[in-house]
């Protein structure tokens, strides 16, 4: 890989992770300006040969990246996010769900780590009274490692519910091209969360060790709801406790299903 990279022989490499190990293939691309965060970690500031500094502490990662592309001379306010969709992606996802009641109600119920993971016990009763209120069909959709997780959920709805179980059986292209069909998504703190966000979907997400502020859905924070336990927040991969989900129950999430749910009836008459 590292030979493809300096094949390109890049006058620029950027790198908005800055940890050890993307800090280091920023050195090795073998550009001669490096650009790292001012909050850069395991010792990757060393491997930089300028780093972005922040105006405050505490800014969302989409406005910390955004200083960093301001750095590299853009101005004024921070664009739209969007992905675009490849039509012959939409097109085969349609085929497989196009028969099935509206509206469609996607969820990611995976995550890379354990400790962002709501349980799928959790989701299946969120989305049965998504599904019950609508009479709509669940889409659940992911990667590889969140088939496990969308398998239980399938098996706890209701005998008789619309659900098809799309997890690990599409590409990326096929993965955007999923959530770009979906009235609503449910997903934890994790990738599809952000694309659906960047694609306009009504989102509903619970956030347990990660920060709303720091790393929520940008421009649909009130479309969570995180724990309230002392150390949420705590950005830990791994728990042995977890009370956060003693205390993030489905039932508080309850309520922005249903104003969620009633906004979308709204915008159809």
């Amino acid at each position: 890989m590292i030979q493809r990279i300096r094949a390109l022989n890049p006058t620029l490499t950027i790198d908005l992770q800055c940890l050890l190990r993307t800090g280091i293939l920023t050195r090795l691309s073998g550009a001669p300006i490096r650009i790292g965060l001012e909050d850069c970690r395991e010792g990757s500031s060393y491997f930089y040969t300028h780093l972005v500094n922040y105006p405050s502490k505490g800014m969302h990662a989409v406005e910390r990246y955004w200083e960093a592309a301001k750095f590299l001379g853009c101005k004024g306010e921070i664009p739209h996010a969007s992905f675009p969709v490849d039509e012959t992606e939409k097109a085969n996802i349609l085929k497989l769900i196009s028969l099935m009641p509206k509206p469609w109600i996607g969820c990611c119920p995976g995550a890379r780590w354990l400790t962002k993971q709501w349980p799928s016990s959790y989701y299946s009763k969120v989305l049965q009274k998504a599904q019950s209120e609508t009479s709509g069909s669940i889409i659940l959709f992911g990667g590889n490692d969140d088939n496990k997780n969308a398998s239980e959920i399938a098996a706890l709805l209701a005998p008789g519910t619309p659900v098809i179980n799309l997890a690990g059986k599409t590409s990326l292209r096929g993965l955007i091209a999923v959530i770009s069909q979906m009235d609503f998504v449910f997903s934890n703190d994790t990738g599809p969360l952000h694309i659906a966000v960047a694609q306009e979907k009504n989102i509903i997400a619970p956030f347990l060790c990660t920060k709303v502020e720091w790393n929520g859905p940008y421009g649909q924070f009130h479309n969570t709801v995180s724990t309230s336990v002392k150390c949420k927040g705590s950005y830990l991969t791994k728990c042995p406790k977890m009370i956060c989900l003693d205390d993030l129950v489905p039932e508080k999430m309850f309520p922005l299903v249903e104003s969620t749910i009633q906004a979308w009836k709204v915008s159809k008459t």
